[in-house]
C-alpha cells in the first residue's frame, strides 16, 4: 500500500481511493480499482466504505456491484448496511441496499433528485428533488 500525505486542496478528478487513520495527516491507498470516482460514503466507525463512479458501479468495501450508472449522491447508515444511492440521471433513480450493498432495489425515479441521505439508524431517508 502507498502513503500519501495531504498537501493541497481540492481535487481535478478522482481516480484512487485512500483512507485516513491519522486524522487525515497521512492517507493510504485502498484496494479499490482505479476509475473515475465520483461519490462516497462510510459507516461512522468507518470500516464499511461505498464508492460510487461514473460508469462503473458501485464499490461496497468487501465486494463490487453490478449497477451501471453515473453515481453522484451516496450516503450510509452508521453501522453502513443501509446505502442510498443516486444515479445522475433521474431514468435511474434512487437506489437502496439493506445489506451493506450486495442487493439493491429502486426505491425512486422520474424526477430530478439532487441529493439524498439517510438517518444513522438507516430507517428513514431523505431525497431532495
Amino acid at each position: 500500500m502507498k502513503t500519501y500525505r495531504a498537501v493541497g486542496r481540492g481535487l481535478v478528478r478522482c481516480v484512487l481511493i485512500c483512507a485516513s487513520s491519522a486524522l487525515g495527516q497521512t492517507w493510504t491507498q485502498t484496494e479499490a480499482p482505479l476509475t473515475n470516482w465520483t461519490c462516497l460514503a462510510c459507516s461512522a466507525d468507518g470500516e464499511n466504505v461505498v464508492a460510487g463512479a461514473s460508469a462503473d458501479g458501485i464499490y461496497a468495501s468487501t465486494r463490487t456491484t453490478a449497477i451501471s450508472a453515473d453515481w453522484n449522491r451516496l450516503s450510509a447508515s452508521a453501522d453502513g448496511i443501509t446505502l442510498l444511492a443516486l444515479a445522475a440521471s433521474s431514468y435511474w433513480g434512487v437506489h437502496a441496499s439493506t445489506n451493506s450493498g450486495e442487493t439493491w432495489n429502486v426505491v425512486n425515479s422520474g424526477f430530478p433528485y439532487t441529493d439524498i441521505a439517510c438517518s444513522a439508524d438507516g430507517v428513514r431517508m431523505v431525497i431532495t428533488s
